[in-house]
């Protein structure tokens, strides 16, 4: 269905950093397959999750072929993935912050972060191997989508129970209704500067890990919450056919109920708000920190700064001296944007009360000596 839907889109998108955004944008709204294909991943990532919760609560896992099971699962899986690589494809400033969140948050994980998070930048700074890197994954992923869709359609209405056709069956509906009177998002073109910030609020699909990621963040492993977290969430649910399949209904139920508070406490409780779900999901233009008249630059204050900057560990986001990281923003030209030394002073304290969205962890154990030493030598052009 995703591949059926995507073929005109497929064959009219440019996948090139110069035609990207404009051949999307003269997509926009011109037949009922644009919107569908935009919306295939989301419809079938919160159908996967209906559709689970429905099975496990009903216990109907435990009947029909353990490989139904583990299609059913794969599916929910994929369409994430599915979403993911697509998001990036039009090139608008929402989706290429996104991406710029999504290889900080994968250059976290320890051992494999930065391997991985390259690969999905397409190496250091985002170019045409870059879009070339989803383009392809993209395209790969919809034909498997597909074909698992429709092998795992046929199982459910074939053999499956009530509560699990009924749930397929509505959802693939879903779909098709959203596609007709939904209007994909789409926002500005994405700019240079874009790469580098981090201010887009998270996509709904990805709320709930981003809501993990910064509930983990407050006791500073958020990796877990975007890598370890999710991977044994889907191993649980992968293995329930061996794990309880004699077992009472109540602990299906337990488990499920367990599940949605533990996800509705990180959620409600670090989650923030999520972007638009149609329109422009654009984040605002940064606004500078004070570009007028602002206190002098204290050379002894700059230089104690940039030995808080190593001893603090600031380098492992941004790199040596704030150059380029594949985990953090550049911040060499930071000082251009921001030059009050009070709004450094409190975004490193606090974050989220500069920016809501920001996933940058606080450091508000740092003394007011420390913060301003940090400021000046982020705020001199000098370093």
């Amino acid at each position: 269905m995703v591949v059926l839907s995507a073929l005109p889109i497929w064959s009219k998108y440019a996948p090139t950093v110069e035609n990207a955004y404009l051949s999307t944008q003269n997509m926009r709204g011109a037949f009922l397959p644009d919107s569908v294909h935009a919306l295939a991943s989301g419809a079938l990532i919160l159908h996967g999750v209906i559709h689970l919760a429905a099975c496990i609560w009903t216990g109907e896992y435990r009947n029909g072929p353990v490989l139904r099971w583990i299609g059913i699962v794969a599916l929910w899986v994929l369409a994430l993935a599915g979403q993911v690589t697509g998001t990036v494809l039009p090139l608008d400033r929402h989706d290429a912050q996104t991406l710029a969140i999504e290889t900080a948050v994968a250059a976290q994980v320890p051992v494999v972060g930065n391997s991985v998070a390259k690969l999905m930048g397409g190496g250091s700074d985002f170019g045409q191997r870059s879009l070339d890197t989803w383009w392809v994954s993209h395209l790969v992923l919809g034909v498997i989508i597909t074909v698992l869709a429709a092998v795992v359609l046929r199982e459910v209405l074939r053999d499956g129970g009530r509560s699990a056709r009924w749930t397929m069956v509505l959802g693939f509906g879903v779909l098709i209704g959203l596609g007709a009177v939904v209007a994909p998002p789409f926002g500005e073109r994405a700019e240079a500067t874009d790469f580098a910030s981090y201010d887009a609020r998270p996509a709904w699909y990805t709320w709930p890990l981003h809501s993990l990621l910064r509930m983990f963040s407050e006791v500073g492993v958020g990796w877990l919450g975007v890598a370890v977290v999710p991977v044994l969430l889907v191993a649980f649910v992968v293995l329930l056919p061996w794990i309880n399949r004699n077992g009472s209904m109540a602990i299906d139920r337990l488990s499920l109920i367990t599940l949605a508070m533990f996800f509705g406490v990180a959620c409600l409780g670090f989650g923030g708000s999520f972007a638009p779900l149609t329109g422009s999901q654009d984040p605002p233009r940064a606004v500078g920190g004070g570009a007028l008249a602002t206190a002098p630059i204290d050379p002894v204050l700059a230089e104690l700064g940039r030995k808080a900057f190593a001893e603090q560990g600031c380098s492992g986001c941004h790199g040596i001296d704030g150059s380029k990281s594949i985990a953090g923003p550049d911040l060499t030209g930071v000082h251009k944007k921001f030059p009050d030394r009070e709004w450094y002073v409190n975004f490193i304290a606090n974050p989220k009360s500069v920016r809501p969205n920001t996933i940058m962890p606080a450091f508000n154990k740092l003394d007011r000596p420390t913060l301003e030493a940090l400021a000046d030598y982020l705020r001199n052009p000098q370093r």
